[in-house]
């Protein structure tokens, strides 16, 4: 015994085939001169393939333009008078000639299956039967079409600031050291041990000297008393974003001073070794000039903590005592190696 949906089968076959064939126009590939791939034959097979051996409307047909643009392939998809109805880009490459017909050909037919087109010498189909009719479904795509050159993106957010500074960045530039009375080198590299926290190390060069005279001898001789002074930094501090390319820092900073005191034009010459520490606070910002290079630039002041004077046989009282307080300027290039 037959069931009355066997009897509608027909009815219903024919108005989907009908629905099918006015969401299928015909459409026309050209592929303009300079474009290896994707071929126009690649784009008519991947076109059929997309649309499965479905019937194809009757009427004007659609005109599909592809072509070189630069570094991109240009897809223009027009009516027979020539209104254009999209243009799409795809990146060129090695890609574009292994899936860039199949690409072209999803996007042609997802227009097609959202919009209603009805060829101007086609009907609608009557709505005679009471069964729905299925909608045609598109394909699944993997691959999504880019957007038209200088379109907007929708959606898009401003960049956030980072929450810290960078993990890893080293820095080398000119440094003045009260101590020494001449620009030097600073040579530091910082790294970020938790959080905001950083700590660094770092050196000033070359190593700086000063000299003191003892006494003017009966023969006119001068004798004396001479520092060469190697200075080391050891830093512990915050730094943070404030802006986009700006950075603000700012710690507790330690400067050992490793000395080497000579005694000149005595009898007895003599060297002697000693250590200098001091102990103050730094400040200072860096300025992105790009995604790795930025510019610092810190200040910092120091008090004598630890240190001992120099003293010379035959000479009275003590010599070359450290500074009570110490100074250091100091810019300098650096380079982000961990962000």
């Amino acid at each position: 015994m037959l069931s009355a949906g066997a009897f509608a089968a027909p009815s219903f076959t024919a108005t989907l085939a009908a629905a099918f064939a006015a969401s299928f126009p015909p459409v026309s590939v050209s592929v303009g001169p300079g474009l290896a791939c994707p071929t126009g034959a690649a784009i008519e097979r991947a076109i059929a393939s997309v649309r499965g051996g479905e019937p194809v409307a009757a009427g004007s047909a659609y005109r599909l333009g592809v072509s070189a643009a630069g570094d991109t392939v240009r897809a223009d998809l027009t009516t027979a008078d020539g209104a254009a109805v999209w243009t799409r880009t795809l990146p060129a490459g090695p890609a574009v000639c292994t899936s860039g017909a199949t690409a072209i050909a999803l996007i042609v037919e997802r227009e097609f299956r959202q919009i209603a087109w009805t060829p101007p010498s086609v009907a609608p189909p009557p709505a005679a039967s009471a069964e729905p009719v299925a909608e045609p479904r598109a394909p699944a795509a993997s691959v999504v079409a880019a957007p038209v050159s200088g379109a907007a993106t929708s959606g898009s957010r401003p960049d956030t600031l980072p929450s810290y500074g960078p993990r890893l960045a080293a820095s080398v530039g000119p440094a003045l050291w009260s101590r020494a009375g001449t620009p030097a080198l600073a040579v530091e590299a910082r790294a970020r041990v938790g959080g905001a926290v950083q700590a660094g190390l770092g050196a000033v060069v070359p190593p700086s000297s000063s000299s003191l005279t003892l006494y003017t001898a009966a023969d006119g001789t001068t004798p004396q008393a001479k520092v060469l002074a190697i200075p080391f930094l050891l830093a512990v501090g915050v730094e943070r974003p404030v802006a986009q390319r700006l950075t603000l820092g700012a710690g507790a900073e330690g400067l050992l001073t490793f000395e080497r005191g000579e005694s000149v034009g005595i009898a007895s010459p003599r060297t002697a070794w000693r250590a200098v520490l001091a102990g103050g606070l730094a400040a200072g910002g860096a300025l992105a000039l790009g995604d790795r290079l930025r510019l610092d630039v810190r200040v910092g002041a120091y008090r004598t903590l630890l240190g001992r004077s120099f003293t010379v046989d035959g000479v009275g009282g003590d010599l070359l005592e450290p500074p009570a307080w110490q100074a250091l300027v100091r810019v300098g290039l650096g380079w982000v190696f961990m962000p």
